[in-house]
């Protein structure tokens, strides 16, 4: 049994997942019955169940929404969107000039104001530590 280390510099915001998802009510039972109750009469299973969806510009098998990196941690109820770097166990150094993080904020601004998704108090350097 071994530990697992990965940290992540994402420079961008951070979006609530909530945001991220549609639920949508879905169909579970296939019977030929009316569908206005919640139990099948014939099969006895669920008539309907809520089913969550990503929505369409947020691609989760990609970890890409609206053309940049998504970050999703399983313990987080949000998503970070923007650039990010990660390290496994190996030491790790890079250094950003101040004019690349001004030109994603910028690029990011562009894209997601209208889509609604922009907020400038979000957008940061975020540093996330994952150990598993």
């Amino acid at each position: 049994m071994g530990v697992w280390h990965r940290a992540y510099t994402i420079i961008g915001i951070r979006i609530p997942r909530d945001k991220m998802f549609i639920t949508e009510e879905k169909r579970q039972c296939s019977c030929d019955v009316p569908t206005n109750t919640p139990w099948c009469p014939t099969c006895g299973g669920r008539m309907w169940m809520d089913e969550e969806r990503p929505i369409d510009l947020y691609d989760i098998d990609g970890c890409v929404f609206a053309g940049f990196d998504a970050v999703t941690l399983d313990d987080n109820d949000c998503i970070y969107v923007g650039e990010y770097y990660k390290t496994d166990e190996d030491d790790y150094e890079e250094s950003l000039e101040i004019e690349v993080v001004e030109r994603l904020r910028a690029s990011l601004r562009k894209r997601l104001v209208p889509l609604g998704f922009w907020n400038e108090d979000e957008f940061k350097i975020w540093c996330v530590f994952v150990v598993s």
